[in-house]
């Protein structure tokens, strides 16, 4: 668990006309990473490298036709919603996800000529209809769009004496406009455009409102360029006109019949969508997964090698799982082949990393990703972190309410909600927010604290066993000998595997002399502390060790190693955060009580508010939920941050680089479909 699984490096050679089925095989076994055959073995036996398969192209052609057609029948009308109800709704995604297990659709198809074959199928039956809805619908919202601008443009020539909208149209002796301008520019427009047209032409004006006024104009046709430009410099924005001539209120109400037809059509397009998704959806997920599968075999051809009558496959295969490979690639070539399985030593490569870990350890595997992937020499920090990075959280949250809150939140992750906004979700985050509200709780249980001294302000007195507030000095103490147990355990595992890979200089200088150094240090405080109360056998132990640890800095880093020391106090006393964190929590729930007693009026004794109590006590209460919900909030980031930063930076420096890459398996990915 320690330590990734042991790889080991597979060179296979299979007749050439066999290849095809052994990628098949290999594809759906997945316990192989394929990598490109090594160009030194290449160029030594005279191999060629494999061509690019010349139905790859094709598919990929296919499965982005199917992508657009998808995309066509996951259309759905968008309602319009008041700020509540999207407040509800995204937190709908929280507590009431959607969930629905997808039925597989058994296939018999044999290769990638099938695979294209029912691909093109599919598409010429559901992406013709499909696209034609589309277009329709494009068409649609146009047409709807126009209809809108049209109406609103009709409400405004209203405000006019205009008895018929032919009037507001140019004919070959007259221009006529009308439109939106700045209310602040009108003056100055319309004096401007009157000395244009030199007093032959017709002003109207309506006020629209405090920004823009509505301006129609007639004018002789030969003044129209030198009254377009004067419109145009000064903003002014043409209306848009329907092509029916009348009364502007009879072709405004035409519109509106017709803008009602088109809105009926565009719900009764978006149900033919609904329709046809519902109908073909399963089957061009089904296609697009086995066009994906092809797709990825078709890559991997590209990594072998060959001579004219056999192909050279190469790639990492866990140790436990050799025996399954050689069986695959036996049943594909009916025994005609050849393995080499070799181990990372013998090659003298750095395989790639598989992690072997528990389910529940497995969820804090993406945290140890963040920092870095363990190569295989190193040990992986991963079940270490579980346990102590769920401890950090606790401490630092260490309020009963808090935890619970969290486990809620944690808990609708699980199930297959999403945090609205940044959509976070997922099982490794819930597992993390699950197990962290755990630690909280029980960490809150100990220190008594219920939204801070909320359980002490209604009754409940001395309910924990610590306070924190009130015995801060206790905390630190804790806080400083957590910080020296997790450098001191970093330490020694680094020394283990300097041990392992007989890294003496290292082992010693590095690893060693803290080892020494520390307890040695600790004794010597601990002596200055108690005032000569300890036995001189274990102060002259402290002393030797504290000497030995710091000569043998020295001696491997130089006088500078001097500074090391300061290095290593100051990791020490970053532990110190877990104290901070725990108190400002503290602090900040205390606080948001007292503000909420101040507003609402709450005292023992009685409920007051200017001769209004029930004001009060909302007004309190609802100052109560959201000010604990802030801090709640700003606490669990404090402590998820900083319980990473701990591992980071104080205790993976010790021992672990992370430059290791990850075990990509070489796997069939069937979400929709399965072998028949």
């Amino acid at each position: 668990m320690l330590k990734p699984a042991s790889m080991k490096e597979l060179k296979a050679i299979v007749p050439l006309e066999k290849r095809k089925e052994v990628v098949d095989k290999l594809h759906e076994n997945g316990n192989i990473q394929l990598e490109s055959v090594d160009e030194e073995l290449t160029e030594e036996i005279g191999l060629e490298k494999e061509e690019t398969p010349e139905e790859l192209g094709e598919i990929s052609s296919l499965i982005m036709e199917i992508d657009r057609i998808i995309d066509i029948l996951q259309q759905s009308p968008k309602p319009e919603l008041s700020a509540g109800e999207q407040i509800k709704q995204s937190w709908s995604s929280l507590f009431n996800p959607e969930t629905s297990e997808t039925e597989k659709v058994e296939l018999e198809i044999k290769d990638t000529e099938e695979a294209v074959e029912h691909g093109e199928e599919i598409i010429e039956r559901v992406g013709g209809k499909a696209k034609e809805l589309d277009e329709e619908l494009e068409e649609t919202d146009k047409e709807i769009n126009t209809l809108k601008s049209q109406i609103k443009s009709l409400k405004l020539i209203e405000k006019f004496d205009i008895s018929d909208l032919s009037l507001l149209r140019s004919s070959n002796f007259i221009f006529s406009t009308i439109g939106s301008v700045a209310t602040s520019n009108i003056e100055e427009l319309k004096e401007s455009i009157k000395e244009k047209a030199e007093g032959n032409i017709i002003i109207d004006t309506r006020e629209k409102n405090e920004e823009k006024t509505i301006l129609s104009l007639w004018t002789l046709k030969e003044n129209e360029d030198d009254i377009r430009e004067k419109l145009n410099f000064y903003g002014f924005n043409s209306l848009a006109l329907p092509d029916s001539d009348g009364e502007p209120e009879n072709i405004r109400k035409n519109l509106e019949e017709k803008l009602e037809k088109k809105k009926d059509r565009k719900k009764e397009v978006y149900k033919e969508i609904e329709e046809s998704s519902e109908e073909h959806k399963k089957e061009l997920l089904s296609a697009k997964e086995i066009l994906n599968i092809q797709k990825d075999r078709a890559d991997a051809i590209n990594k072998f090698s060959k001579t004219k009558t056999v192909s050279i496959i190469q790639g990492w295969v866990p140790e436990d799982k050799t025996e399954e490979i050689e069986k695959a690639i036996k049943e594909a070539t009916e025994g005609v082949s050849h393995l080499d399985f070799k181990a990372s030593k013998e090659v003298d490569k750095e395989p790639p990393t598989l992690l072997q870990n528990p389910p529940i350890i497995e969820r804090f595997e993406f945290l140890t990703g963040l920092f870095g992937t363990p190569s295989s020499k190193e040990i992986d920090p991963t079940p270490l972190l579980a346990f102590t990075y769920i401890f950090f959280f606790g401490m630092m949250l260490t309020d009963v309410a808090y935890g619970l809150i969290t486990l809620i939140i944690g808990i609708a992750l699980y199930k297959g909600g999403k945090i609205p906004v940044v959509n976070i979700g997922g099982k490794s985050f819930s597992t993390i927010l699950i197990l962290g509200s755990i630690a909280t709780i029980l960490t809150g249980v100990f220190t008594g604290s219920y939204f801070g001294d909320f359980a002490a302000l209604i009754g409940f007195e001395n309910i924990g066993f610590y306070n924190p507030i009130n015995e801060p000095i206790t905390l630190l103490l804790f806080s400083i000998i957590i910080g020296l147990i997790h450098e001191y355990s970093g330490i020694s595992i680094g020394l283990w595997e300097n041990i392992q890979e007989r890294d003496w200089k290292t082992a010693i200088g590095d690893r060693l002399s803290w080892i020494m150094l520390i307890p040695g240090a600790v004794i010597l405080i601990m002596e200055f502390l108690a005032s000569g109360s300890l036995s001189s056998t274990v102060l002259i132990t402290g002393g030797v060790l504290a000497v030995s640890g710091l000569a043998l800095v020295i001696y491997s880093e130089g006088p500078m190693g001097i500074m090391d020391v300061f290095d290593m106090l100051g990791n020490i006393l970053s532990y110190t955060r877990i104290l901070a964190l725990a108190l400002v929590t503290s602090a900040l729930a205390i606080t948001f009580n007292q503000i909420s007693i101040m507003v609402s009026d709450i005292s023992v004794t009685g409920v007051s508010l200017m001769g209004i109590p029930i004001v009060g006590l909302i007004v309190g209460g609802l100052l109560f939920i959201f000010t604990h919900l802030f801090s709640w909030g700003i606490n669990l980031i404090s402590a998820f941050v900083h319980s990473l930063r701990l591992h980071y930076v104080e205790f993976f420096s010790k021992f672990f680089e992370g430059a290791g890459k990850s075990f990509k398996p070489f796997k069939a990915k069937r979400t929709h479909t399965e072998v028949r």
